[in-house]
């Protein structure tokens, strides 16, 4: 092979040139070191074919086109410094430990998910969680007596109260759900899986309610899903209960059970139907002659924690 041969630069330096192995020039150490000096003279150099600009602090933001070379920049250089870190057997930094991986969505047909909303004291963030639900393809339902077909009940664990919405929801609804979901649903544009958001926990009336009940929320819905616990039960309401009668057989029909205007005026011990008369004390004229014709009277208050529990075993 020949000989590389001496160049005379304009200083007078020698400079060798030869074939490297990526097609560039070396360049000698006095020559790198006279470029060093003579560096806060000289233009600045042109950028080679791929690479990259650096901007300091006071640099202006990018335009679009700029924005996306640097960004591109940017992406090859963290992948080199994986790449790198490989090669040297040590570990690349971790993500972010604060960050919030999104959840990934789930699909479903424009209408499947069908929402009811209940006990929330914010209007407004009911109101925004309520445009979440469109804004994914499905469809709230406004009213209790919609309720037996929802797919999804929503509430503010913050709040919870034992309202019509809710015992309708518990019998029906395939999740019972915060609103936090629909909040991690409208940060990635779609419907996410309830797991993590499912109502886990015992929850109860207030301190000072007339009425005491609990319910533990995951259980319920467990047994709910299993069979409805009203199956094989019948009710006649009379007209002073309260919820009202209309609300009231909305409830006891969503769990499995029946509504009806006349009980049967005798019972024989071996009915596979269960009769029940739910009254108050302003309708006893009512149900004095069912109880002498041997049926069970039971307040209203028996009918919606036997819903809320998912256990008919109340209602004896």
């Amino acid at each position: 092979d020949e000989a590389p041969k001496p160049d005379v630069t304009k200083s007078g330096k020698r400079r060798y040139s030869s074939s490297a192995p990526d097609g560039g020039e070396h360049e000698t150490a006095t020559e790198q070191a006279g470029m060093q000096s003579n560096a806060g003279n000289a233009p600045a150099p042109k950028l080679a074919r791929g690479a990259a600009a650096t901007t300091d602090a006071t640099s202006p933001v990018p335009d679009d086109d700029t924005g996306k070379a640097a960004a591109g920049g940017r992406k090859r250089a963290r992948t080199s410094g994986t790449a790198a870190a490989a090669a040297h057997g040590t570990t690349p930094p971790a993500p972010d430990a604060g960050a919030s991986p999104a959840l990934e969505v789930v699909q479903h047909r424009p209408g499947e998910v069908r929402v009811i909303f209940t006990c929330f004291d914010d209007i407004h963030r009911e109101a925004q969680l309520k445009r979440v639900v469109r804004e994914c393809g499905g469809k709230v339902l406004e009213n209790a007596s919609d309720a037996h077909t929802c797919t999804h009940c929503v509430v503010d664990r913050k709040s919870i109260k034992r309202t019509v919405k809710l015992c309708i929801a518990v019998s029906r609804a395939r999740h019972l759900v915060d609103g936090a979901w629909l909040e991690e649903s409208a940060r990635v544009h779609g419907f996410v899986s309830e797991a993590s958001f499912a109502l886990r926990g015992r929850f109860a009336s207030a301190s000072g309610a007339a009425s005491k009940w609990s319910f533990d929320a995951e259980a319920s819905m467990a047994r709910a899903a299993e069979a409805p616990c009203l199956r094989g039960c019948t009710f006649l309401l009379t007209k002073s209960v309260m919820p009202k009668p209309d609300d009231l057989g909305l409830i006891i029909e969503a769990a499995g059970g029946k509504v009806t205007t006349r009980l049967p005026p005798t019972l024989t011990g071996d009915e596979s139907v269960r009769y029940y008369a739910v009254s108050c004390p302003a309708d006893t004229g009512t149900t004095a002659p069912l109880k002498k014709q041997g049926h069970t009277i039971i307040k209203a208050e028996s009918v919606l924690l036997a819903v809320i529990q998912q256990d008919a075993k109340v209602l004896a």
